[in-house]
């Protein structure tokens, strides 16, 4: 990678999904083909095929991970592609790989902390709305 690149590669994403497929005993091809419809087919195209501008696909599932293999390994092999992840070559200026959730997570911590922002216009909207309801202020302190 040339250091702009913040994206594990295609690949090592593709062997990672079909080795951990193939250690459920998933026969390697069904892995294979399993993994390319998990990170490749769900990308967003238009009806000719071409690739929307968004680039962002999602894939929603939810699993009994206890049903396939026991909890604590799992556990060990997320904590793994995390560090995978975290050790991607970073991108110019950038100090952290930040994985899926992470930086919502910090936002959260910091709203807590110092409360959630508004916008002045919200706020404006919000204290004209209120006044023609016949309400208090809802921005004014105690």
């Amino acid at each position: 990678m040339n250091g702009k690149e913040t994206r594990i590669p295609f690949q090592k994403l593709i062997s990672f999904c079909t080795e951990t497929l193939e250690e459920l005993g998933v026969p390697n091809e069904d892995a294979r083909i399993t993994a390319e419809v998990l990170a490749r087919t769900l990308y967003p195209k238009d009806p000719s095929g071409k690739p929307l501008p968004s680039g962002i696909g999602h894939f929603f599932g939810a699993m009994r991970i206890d049903a396939f293999r026991p909890k604590e390994q799992f556990k060990q092999d997320m904590d793994e592609l995390i560090q995978v992840l975290k050790n991607a070559p970073k991108a110019r200026g950038a100090d952290i790989v930040y994985i899926h959730g992470e930086k919502e997570y910090e936002e959260t911590e910091k709203n807590t902390r110092h409360g959630i922002p508004l916008n002045p216009k919200v706020v404006r909207d919000l204290r004209n709305i209120a006044k023609q309801v016949g309400v208090l202020d809802p921005f004014q302190t105690c």
